[in-house]
């Protein structure tokens, strides 16, 4: 698999030939592509590029993982956790650990209706992609405490915000021992104003063992989510829970 690693030997050997051969313009080249590699590799946790990330399910049954970011949200949650029961459904909230504060009832509900709860990061900060390894460790350490104290249980499981990985990320993941939830569908709930645009997106080309991304934090989600679960229950497909799916631990022993 080409990865970080193997990148950096690569380019790292090309390089090495055009400084050898003098050959200048050929340098700045393999920079100039270097940084474009990395780049697209940040900004694309499915190619697993700094770390190995769970992006889809490798399954044959025709089931279906959904997964909720940026919440606990006083005003939206408690509808997506409606919807959620009305259709039997069991979900994944990646919780901003900032946002759990007064909302710990939130979480108790997630977790007594059969939901996991799990790690966003405690800020979940624009900034947070360019935060050392030691400052992304404490705030995957803070947020998991926060989740202690709503519910008794520290995640295992942890979205990095906005999909970005980078190797400070991947040194505080393996440090906290945390595994990478990615997604293989993304709704794009929180960009995409139109009901009907990100219904589409979310439900096209249907297959086994994917894992949608939508947001608790945005006001139209519930109503996009309960026309989804409406027609889905018109197939063969159903949604499960990740590790229904897959041998994960979803928290700590």
């Amino acid at each position: 698999m080409f990865n970080y690693q193997w990148s950096r030997v690569i380019f790292g050997l090309a390089l090495l030939v055009a400084v050898v051969g003098g050959q200048t313009i050929g340098v700045l080249a393999i920079i100039v592509v270097f940084i474009g590699v990395l780049s697209v590799g940040s900004y694309r946790i499915e190619s697993n590029f700094y770390l190995p990330s769970v992006n889809q399910v490798n399954t044959d049954k025709k089931s279906i993982v959904l997964s909720f970011d940026d919440g606990p949200t006083p005003a939206i949650t408690p509808v997506i956790l409606d919807v959620l029961k009305e259709f039997n459904c069991e979900a994944i909230f990646f919780c901003i650990g900032n946002k759990i504060k007064g909302n710990e009832g939130l979480l108790q509900r997630m977790v007594a209706e059969g939901h996991i709860v799990a790690n966003h990061s405690f800020s979940h900060s624009y900034w947070f992609d360019f935060y050392s390894s030691g400052r992304v460790y404490d705030e995957l350490k803070q947020t998991n405490e926060e989740i202690y104290r709503a519910i008794g249980r520290r995640s295992k499981l942890f979205r990095p915000p906005y999909g970005v990985t980078n190797p400070m990320i991947a040194r505080a993941l393996k440090k906290a021992r945390l595994s990478s939830i990615g997604w293989n569908k993304r709704s794009l709930d929180t960009v995409i104003k139109d009901h009907q645009t990100v219904l589409n997106r979310i439900s096209k080309q249907m297959q086994p063992g994917d894992i949608i991304l939508m947001h608790d934090s945005i006001s139209r989600s519930p109503a996009i989510l309960k026309e989804f679960l409406q027609n889905i229950s018109q197939t063969a497909y159903k949604v499960e829970r990740l590790d229904k799916l897959i041998d994960i631990e979803c928290y700590e022993k």
